[in-house]
């Protein structure tokens, strides 16, 4: 259970990309990948728009980005890229504070509630189950995040673009 109300909300935020530099690998990829869940939520949401999906597409590109810089480069790679991915996490945040979150994140409270799994590691877990179970419902919307994670779906439906984003 989680709790939302304009009072616990941030009026501002100030992003220092230096403050991230400390933060075990671990965290990071476990933050980043929410970051990633927030922004894929955000954008097949019936609440999303041209505007947040412009910010979750970014957000996506971004992170998707860093992480491929990080499986050729290595977990010290992130240092290079602390600034973009604190601001993919920000384009993502102000997108799924529109928008609103999905299943991925209601299946997850309980898991971190009940039986202490990380967060990030939790939505990790459930993203392509419940992407898979969604794809039907807006398979243009999939198909589009698949091209945003970096398939090439020419020649492909949109189920067959949306299952390359699963």
């Amino acid at each position: 259970m989680g709790l939302a109300d304009d009072a616990i909300v941030a009026d501002d935020a100030v992003l220092v990309p230096e403050l991230l530099k400390g933060l075990p690998f671990k965290f990071y990829a476990c933050s980043a990948i929410d970051a990633l869940v927030h922004a894929t939520e955000s954008y097949v949401s019936p609440k999303s728009n041209p505007y947040t999906r412009l910010y979750c597409r970014a957000a996506i590109e971004i992170i998707i980005d860093v992480f491929q810089g990080i499986a050729a480069n290595g977990p010290e790679y992130r240092f290079e890229r602390l600034g973009d991915m604190l601001m993919a996490s920000n384009y993502a945040g102000i997108a799924f504070g529109n928008t609103g979150v999905g299943a991925v994140h209601a299946l997850s409270y309980p898991l971190g509630g009940s039986y202490h799994v990380p967060h990030g590691e939790s939505v990790g877990m459930l993203l392509p189950y419940v992407m898979e179970h969604n794809l039907i419902a807006c398979p243009s919307r999939f198909a589009e995040l698949a091209e945003a994670m970096g398939v090439k779906k020419e020649g492909m439906t949109d189920i067959e673009a949306g299952h390359a984003a699963v």
